[in-house]
């Protein structure tokens, strides 16, 4: 997960290597450019745009963080595209997704995809791992007890 950005010669290995023993190297996160057409109410997010969106002051952000190919991953996205698309209009609200095969996140490692995070708004409050069932009743049910004033959003 260290990257030489120098050209390749001796010398330069010799002096990777010796930081990478002093641990002076600072980790390569990959992130490639958002090549997929994302839905408008869908933040698509890639390694360099993520930590500026969940830790947004005014906004609640949903992360679901996925394989392409995962079974699983495929099975919910319809889901939680209608969820995205039902919250639409509720600005303290943003659902997003993260490619993870594309893209690095520094402080996730997760065992089990897709997983969902859960960033409320302000920047004091941390992350949570949401772990209940991943359906539309549930879904709502856990950001009806997060997000303030939701209830009254008939749209959801």
């Amino acid at each position: 997960k260290y990257k030489l950005d120098k050209e390749i010669t001796k010398a330069n290995v010799v002096a990777f290597v010796q930081d990478y023993k002093e641990h002076k190297l600072k980790r390569y996160y990959m992130s490639t450019p958002t090549t997929k057409k994302a839905k408008p109410y869908l933040k698509e997010l890639t390694g360099s745009t993520f930590w500026t969106v969940a830790n947004q002051e005014d906004k609640n952000v949903f992360v679901m963080f996925y394989f392409p190919w995962c079974e699983w991953c495929v099975k919910l996205e319809p889901t939680w595209e209608t969820l995205a698309y039902r919250l639409r209009n509720v600005s303290n609200v943003q659902i997003a997704r993260i490619d993870i095969s594309e893209n690095d996140v520094d402080g996730f490692d997760f065992s089990e995809f897709p997983a969902l995070v859960f960033f409320p708004a302000g920047r004091e409050k941390k992350p949570e791992v949401y772990i209940h069932q991943k359906d539309m009743k549930n879904l709502k049910k856990y950001l009806f007890e997060k997000v303030p004033g939701l209830k009254d959003n008939s749209d959801l």
